[in-house]
């Protein structure tokens, strides 16, 4: 199902980078972003942001990694 609320942003970055975030459907909740790597296109921070959304990576494994203390 669909949350039709949701909005996935590209952004033109201060650094002139390309990002991206997903925004909850209630309007303000940032469910997703690019991580703050950036993108030198808009269309691959475009396309990226569209997989992550889409489910493309729905298979990957799930793995948990803990920092040494």
């Amino acid at each position: 199902m669909a949350a039709a609320g949701a909005k996935r942003i590209v952004v033109e970055r201060s650094d002139g980078k390309w990002g991206w975030q997903l925004i909850g459907d209630n309007g303000y909740d940032i469910i997703a972003t690019d991580g703050g790597q950036g993108y030198e296109k808009e269309d691959t921070a475009r396309a990226m942001a569209d997989k992550i959304i889409s489910g493309h990576y729905a298979d990957a494994k799930k793995l948990i990694s803990r920092q040494k203390r």
